[in-house]
């Protein structure tokens, strides 16, 4: 009988031995990864998905060496009513098998975000293939028109260009914008969303194809000039070889309004697509979408979006500039850390809302004449009042503006009750836009610099 056990066992191990050998499933040159996807509205019924793929033998390069991230991504824009039929049609036109495991952001319209994103997060969320930390952005200029724009030339994986431009979401006014998160609200109603801004920078003027050749042109005759061009003629591009004028204008630049506030004093309050001037990548992350429920209601600007970082807590540090009465022509540039979450105070039976910051700063930058020190505690308490005020402001103008709870004030009221009941019939009968607000902020200095003055 343990002789019998024995044979079985070894002839166990070898057939399990066999099927580890050799290479089972689909070979890399077979597959294609999809990065990124996008979905606009199309006609009837039916969405317009654009797929974002990768061809892995490019990164790799093999003798050759890779090529840049944007020369190894294609895009595919296929008509399906969800992003399922629309792979499944994808894989009939390219001879490539699609893989979603590598898959880091979807980019929704703003009319498909407006129209709601319940039915497009049901089908995903469940999905076995994509990961529930899966970024959501909403893009102003259409899903397929951002993924056009893309040209990650620093970055040879396009997967890790999504990866970084999104996580800097603790570092700058960029929501985190997880799927994960955006569900979680939609199912359980205790708060709305922010999802980031995918802007295009405009390139105004003229359409594309004028430009290009009249730069063919001026080329040909040796008129060309400026950042794209060299002494041999001909511009060289990270981006696989294609013609670039680093040199256009970003014409959505001047849509910014300039902020006159104390908070980001002097700065442009952008939206995606505003910023950038001279980049061969025309694609940036500015600005959130406002969601209630699962549908987009509004805008806001990368400076509220700071704010809005700084009340939620998930703000880690960033050079702001802050208003100085004693230079009021020229701000004073501050590198600002959170040191730990704001403490809040919602006080249901008077209707009121206080929040209390604790920041820190290091001065980075301010007037060669000014002589921050001698007045150190007064800037301290000045720039407190500033970030204080203007973070009042916004979290109450968009309390009485917006019925959408991105604050998550009823989650964290919710403490307050015995029974989930008692809390539901909070969460249905709540009014925060009756309720006051005020922000205060303790803030600190922790450096001013070393600087050598005559006489010490």
């Amino acid at each position: 009988m343990k002789k019998f056990k024995t044979a079985v066992m070894s002839a166990a191990a070898i057939i399990l031995s066999l099927t580890l050998t050799g290479c089972v499933g689909k070979e890399p040159n077979e597959i294609a990864y999809i990065v990124a996807l996008g979905i606009d509205m199309s006609e009837g019924e039916n969405y317009e998905i654009t797929i974002q793929y990768a061809n892995p033998t490019e990164i790799s390069g093999g003798e050759e060496g890779g090529k840049a991230g944007s020369a190894i991504i294609e895009n595919i824009s296929v008509q399906a009513p969800n992003l399922y039929a629309a792979i499944g049609l994808a894989n009939k036109i390219v001879s490539k098998t699609f893989y979603l495991s590598h898959a880091r952001i979807i980019v929704v319209s703003q009319e498909v975000a407006e129209k709601g994103l319940r039915d497009i997060t049901e089908t995903f969320i469940r999905s076995d293939d994509l990961r529930p930390d899966i970024y959501l952005a909403v893009s102003l200029d259409g899903a397929n028109e951002y993924l056009s724009a893309v040209k990650p030339a620093m970055e040879v994986n396009p997967a890790k260009y999504y990866q970084l431009v999104y996580d800097k979401n603790s570092f700058m006014g960029i929501p985190a914008g997880s799927a994960k998160d955006f569900f979680f609200g939609i199912e359980t109603k205790n708060f709305d969303s922010f999802l980031p801004i995918a802007g295009v920078v405009g390139s105004g003027g003229e359409d594309k194809e004028s430009q290009k050749s009249e730069s063919s042109d001026a080329r040909e005759e040796g008129g060309l000039s400026g950042a794209g061009a060299d002494e041999k003629g001909g511009g060289s591009s990270e981006s696989g070889g294609e013609e670039s004028d680093l040199s256009e204008e970003n014409t959505k630049q001047s849509d910014a309004p300039e902020n006159e506030r104390g908070f980001e004093y002097k700065m442009k309050d952008y939206i995606g697509g505003q910023a950038a001037i001279e980049l061969k990548n025309k694609s940036e992350s500015m600005g959130s979408a406002i969601f209630e429920g699962d549908k987009m209601v509004g805008t806001i600007g990368s400076i509220e979006g700071q704010m809005f970082k700084l009340l939620m807590g998930d703000y880690k540090y960033s050079y702001i500039t802050v208003f100085n009465k004693h230079t009021p022509d020229e701000p004073v540039t501050l590198k600002m850390i959170q040191g730990k979450k704001p403490r809040y105070d919602i006080d249901i039976e008077n209707k009121k809302i206080n929040v209390e910051m604790f920041l820190e700063g290091d001065v980075s930058s301010l007037p060669a004449d000014y002589n921050i020190e001698s007045d150190i505690e007064e800037f301290q308490n000045d720039s407190g009042k500033y970030i204080g005020e203007d973070c009042t402001r916004f979290m109450s103008d968009f309390i009485k503006t917006h019925d959408s709870d991105t604050f998550r004030l009823k989650e964290r009221c919710k403490q307050k009750f015995l029974t989930n009941k008692s809390y539901d019939e909070f969460k249905e009968s709540v009014n925060f836009k009756e309720y006051d607000v005020n922000v205060t902020v303790d803030f600190k200095i922790r450096r001013t610099g070393l600087v050598m003055r005559e006489g010490d």
